[in-house]
């Protein structure tokens, strides 16, 4: 704030004092956080009937797991339930519990949510009872795949409630726990590293990967090599991490876009209407590759020139674009949101407006004795009755409080919303 001040020394609080002060909001609404959740769920569900939440308390009424989704991604789950991605080792929340979001991909090749959890700890029996929660918001239709970390109590939940679907762990955690012990090897041997990489990140095909593999093991000799050996033999596992790519925002700006065509091409024509963007694109890429025609001469003297169009059963349905809008926008009415500056900007305006006023008037004072005391007898009673207001607001704000809790002790969770182990 030394910039909105125009001199560090002029900010009225420090560091230390912004700290207290967070540490102090933490312990207000502490014990009212559950009830405020609570509430918020109730208002989304009263503004969006396919919102869905479910929560889980101990035996000390405690809160030990939760789940929520709202509509719009449970409409749009049940055209892109091909492969959900799912992790717990992001972050936490303030009682390190820790975030479960499941991440899908919708037909732009963007991420999208598929509802959220928080789980006390990672142990099988919570997992279960997120992805049980989970599988009931979804009419119990569940993920073709998921992609997760290599937990083995995630990997166990799995087995259990969704039955039968294809599980591989993230590369990413693959390649990173990889790194940690061949880290040095690949360091002092750039050829081999580069064998590697090309082996994971070009193979096609699982007989290629093989091939290489087995080619670079017996080109460096490393076919003892204990590391190596964990991942050929957890090879079934690996999921190229271009499937969960994310999406940056020059990208989520142009979806809607006209994409220009290259080429009057019959091909491109026909597939610019069908597929989104980002897919067109990619599309468009590889016919720019692959834009060589075999011309074909006829007795007649003219030309039999390649396919003016792509047989339907080629056409990816999963890539093209969605006619419902309700996937992507949710069918009830937002309600509306006056924009207007949030309370601690106009907190920060009041200060700033405020303190140059009393600036001016303590510069007149002080020049004349008369001034001075006129001053001090106003600052003083000024401060008598900024105490009284501050003590009023305090009184008011603990009734509050106290009636807000009572109300949640005595109302409770809604049972429907109570799911046991």
């Amino acid at each position: 704030m030394s910039w909105f001040y125009g001199n560090p020394k002029d900010v009225p609080y420090t560091t230390k004092d912004i700290a207290n002060q967070r540490a102090k909001f933490r312990m207000e609404y502490r014990h009212a956080d559950v009830g405020s959740t609570i509430s918020y769920f109730q208002d989304m569900k009263a503004q969006d009937p396919d919102f869905y939440w479910r929560i889980k308390l101990d035996d000390e009424d405690r809160v030990e797991n939760l789940f929520w989704i709202d509509g719009a991604s449970r409409r749009a789950y049940a055209r892109y339930n091909d492969v959900i991605s799912f992790d717990t080792t992001y972050i936490t929340n303030m009682y390190k519990m820790p975030c479960a979001p499941f991440i899908g991909i919708n037909n732009h090749g963007q991420s999208i949510q598929f509802g959220c959890g928080f789980v006390r700890n990672e142990l099988s029996g919570n997992f279960v009872w997120l992805f049980n929660a989970f599988l009931h918001a979804m009419g119990g239709i569940a993920p073709k795949n998921i992609i997760t970390d290599q937990d083995f109590a995630m990997r166990s939940a799995i087995d259990e409630v969704f039955i039968g679907i294809v599980h591989r762990n993230c590369r990413w955690h693959i390649m990173k726990k990889a790194q940690e012990k061949l880290g040095k090897l690949m360091a002092d041997d750039e050829p081999l590293n580069n064998a590697f990489k090309d082996c994971v990140d070009n193979s096609l095909a699982v007989e290629e990967f093989e091939h290489k593999w087995r080619v670079m093991m017996e080109a460096y000799g490393q076919t003892d090599n204990e590391h190596f050996q964990w991942l050929w033999e957890n090879m079934k596992c690996w999921v190229p991490d271009k499937v969960m790519a994310s999406v940056s925002k020059e990208q989520l700006e142009t979806v809607y876009k006209e994409t220009e065509m290259y080429s009057m091409n019959p091909l491109e024509m026909q597939v610019r209407g069908l597929y989104t963007h980002n897919l067109f694109c990619k599309f468009q890429v590889e016919m720019k590759v692959k834009s060589a025609y075999k011309c074909d001469a006829l007795d007649d003297g003219t030309f039999k020139i390649g396919v003016y169009e792509i047989p339907e059963k080629y056409i990816l349905k999963r890539w093209t674009w969605d006619p419902e809008e309700d996937l992507i926008q949710p069918d009830f009415e937002q309600p509306t949101v006056k924009k207007s500056m949030p309370e601690e900007g106009k907190s920060v305006m009041r200060y700033t407006s405020i303190l140059k006023e009393f600036k001016a008037s303590a510069k007149d004072a002080c020049l004349t004795d008369d001034g001075t005391r006129l001053a001090r007898k106003h600052l003083y009673n000024f401060k008598e009755e900024l105490e009284t207001l501050k003590n009023n607001q305090l009184r008011k704000a603990r009734k509050e409080k106290e009636e807000a809790k009572g109300s949640f002790q005595s109302s409770r969770i809604p049972a429907q919303y109570l799911w046991g182990g």
